[in-house]
């Protein structure tokens, strides 16, 4: 995917630049791309339903006090994955279920991070997910566990 692909993309689902933030957000895109840092989250038929760009870190804190077009240095050895920004086709549809959907990020994409976090409108609060250790029959699993929610 293209900084170009995802302008048209948003273009299509409404979204309008403002002119200042132009530039910034090209930038930002590029590198979060460059870093393989863009989820692309699809329904499932198929189509893209949102954009997410994460970090991985051990201090969220860092990530959430940052500028809004900032690409700090991750900790690529992190236990946490931050949520910075989230982008939908459809916000209304795609919240349903929004937290279920999260967790089934952090099962099948960050195995090896033990929290998600993210800030969630219009109060900004922070939103973080643990995994829990689960002993069954013997056998250690994970599962996430929410907090802040």
């Amino acid at each position: 995917m293209t900084v170009e692909q995802v302008h048209d993309m948003f273009i299509s689902w409404g979204y309008a630049f403002q002119a200042e933030y132009h530039y910034a957000f090209n930038a930002y895109l590029r590198e979060m791309l460059r870093r393989n840092r863009v989820m692309v989250v699809q329904n499932d038929i198929g189509d893209i339903e949102a954009l997410i760009t994460y970090f991985i870190t051990d201090d969220a804190t860092k990530f959430y006090k940052k500028g809004p077009w900032d690409t700090p240095e991750e900790n690529l050895g992190g236990k946490h994955v931050y949520f910075d920004k989230m982008v939908a086709k459809d916000f209304g549809h795609f919240k349903i279920g929004i937290r279920h959907r999260f967790r089934e990020f952090m099962e099948d994409y960050f195995k090896d991070q033990e929290e998600l976090h993210y800030h969630r409108a219009p109060f900004d609060k922070h939103v973080t997910m643990k995994r829990r250790r689960i002993f069954q029959n013997g056998i250690q699993s994970t599962s996430p566990v929410e907090q802040g929610v």
